[in-house]
């Protein structure tokens, strides 16, 4: 195979990956090392036609009780989709992804699992081959069972999240970042950097994810919506809140969601963005409020949804909790 022939992809793989080929084809393979309900669910919400097969070949690592309960019921309720945990062999780390359809066929290879970290929150590199997979999914089939086999419990570990306790909200839907959160937790995060005396030691505070319109007119392709403008969606600075005094300046920090673990920093005119640096604020919100076409979020949106403030909780100088 000549390079001429491989297209790589650095940055922005969902859109890139899922969204450019999932409208002209009619179904998708994929084996992955690890993967996430949470984003398979996002696939199937945005492209409910698209059959989807998932082959997860680090699954005799364990799988969470949460994860494969969804995973349960995301086949349930899409009689085309179908995951498979692998049982036997050799455990399966390669990331390969393929649309197809009567037409025509497009793969992909890279470091990206499944995930939404792998997607739209880690630096990953995907590559577009010219390459039949069937050999390989035909052999990663005669490997794996589907996660609703009778016996699956005797081939693949249930795990119980004990050490990510609830009631501190520190509940995530995969290996990848519960070990990241472990880790933080444990250590913390030793970078020098100036902020402002005013922060004050596990104080809590909120945020607006969205300003009206009298209190910002450009409501539509700012902040969250900055996207509208080619631009990264943010949490943008709110009246009588000021970032500098609540946020470390001048360095990357950690945000723990329920979900995920985000990377921040604050960027523009006197530190006035709050820019996650390793996902999408935007598609986070848009999850959450289940909000089916890509549009501006606005403030009548998170009213409908229930919600229409960011809480964060600081854990440590570089480490926050936020809920939304």
């Amino acid at each position: 195979m000549h390079w001429e022939e491989l297209a790589i992809i650095l940055n922005d793989l969902y859109n890139s990956i899922i969204m450019n080929n999932s409208k002209s084809h009619s179904k998708l393979r994929v084996i992955t090392g690890y993967a996430s309900p949470i984003f398979l669910r996002r696939v199937k919400r945005d492209f409910p036609e698209l059959a989807v097969e998932l082959y997860i070949g680090m699954a005799r690592e364990g799988i969470s009780q949460k994860s494969h309960q969804q995973f349960l019921e995301i086949s349930d309720t899409y009689s085309n989709v179908n995951v498979y945990y692998q049982v036997k062999g050799v455990p399966t780390h390669r990331k390969l992804l393929e649309f197809y359809s009567n037409v025509s066929r497009k793969v992909y290879v890279g470091s990206a699992n499944f995930t939404e970290n792998g997607f739209l929150r880690q630096n990953e590199l995907m590559i577009n081959i010219h390459y039949n997979p069937s050999q390989l999914f035909l052999e990663q089939n005669n490997v794996s069972l589907n996660c609703n086999h009778e016996n699956i419990t005797d081939y693949i570990k249930l795990i119980e999240d004990e050490s990510l306790k609830e009631d501190n909200e520190y509940v995530v839907d995969n290996k990848e970042t519960e070990n990241i959160i472990k880790e933080e937790l444990k250590t913390g995060i030793n970078h020098k950097v100036s902020y402002s005396e005013k922060i004050d030691f596990n104080a809590s505070f909120e945020i607006e994810a969205v300003l009206d319109p009298h209190h910002n007119r450009h409501w539509e392709t700012t902040g969250l919506n900055a996207w509208m403008n080619n631009r990264s969606p943010y949490i943008m600075q709110t009246p009588k809140l000021f970032f500098d005094t609540i946020f470390p300046v001048g360095v990357r920090f950690k945000i723990i969601t329920k979900e995920f673990v985000f990377e921040a920093e604050l960027q523009g005119d006197f530190n006035k963005e709050l820019v996650i640096t390793n996902g999408n604020i935007y598609e986070y919100v848009r999850e959450k409020i289940n909000l089916k076409e890509r549009r501006p979020i606005s403030k009548d949106d998170l009213i409908n949804y229930g919600n229409t403030k960011f809480r964060f909780t600081k854990i440590n100088d570089y480490l926050f909790k936020m809920t939304f």
